[in-house]
């Protein structure tokens, strides 16, 4: 059953993310690492099953992306 009140927030421990757990409520759901892989599909699939959010928002991103170029 979906999870209305859920929402799953990928990169809680950056800056935007940190923002936001600061302005949030308990609707909002900031997985770690080990939580949820985001560079495994089959991984975010099953922990979305799981968890059954009304929507996932992405804020996960490269920190040095200077560095990767």
């Amino acid at each position: 059953m979906l999870n209305k009140n859920k929402i799953v927030v990928t990169g809680g421990s950056g800056r935007f993310g940190k923002l936001l757990k600061t302005k949030t409520n308990n609707k909002f759901i900031f997985p770690n690492k080990k939580q949820l892989d985001i560079l495994n599909l089959s991984k975010i699939i099953k922990y979305l099953n799981k968890i059954k959010p009304k929507c996932l928002n992405y804020l996960a991103g490269i920190s040095r992306p200077n560095i990767v170029h």
